[in-house]
């Protein structure tokens, strides 16, 4: 069958759709249209999304465990240092 094309690469456009077979469809979907492409390319993406967001979520869990240690820590030297500071004001 005769199909309009651009560049040499057939149309995807409704007047192609209405001529072409099941199996032709499918040829052109996945080889020539790119949609098997684009559908990989976004799983691929998504996957990226989703180590990413695993990985922060790992991070705010050790900030979580971490912050008793910390506030503790904290809590301690800014005492020290605001006795200090009122020590040397008197």
């Amino acid at each position: 069958m005769k199909y309009i094309c651009d560049d040499g690469k057939v149309r995807d456009c409704a007047v192609n759709i209405a001529k072409m077979n099941v199996l032709e469809y499918i040829y052109y979907s996945i080889f020539h249209w790119g949609y098997l492409q684009n559908s990989i390319y976004k799983i691929f993406i998504y996957a990226l999304k989703l180590v990413e967001e695993i990985f922060k979520l790992g991070l705010e869990i050790i900030k979580l465990i971490a912050f008793p240690v910390f506030i503790i820590i904290y809590a301690i030297l800014h005492i020290k240092k605001n006795k200090k500071w009122v020590e040397n004001f008197k």
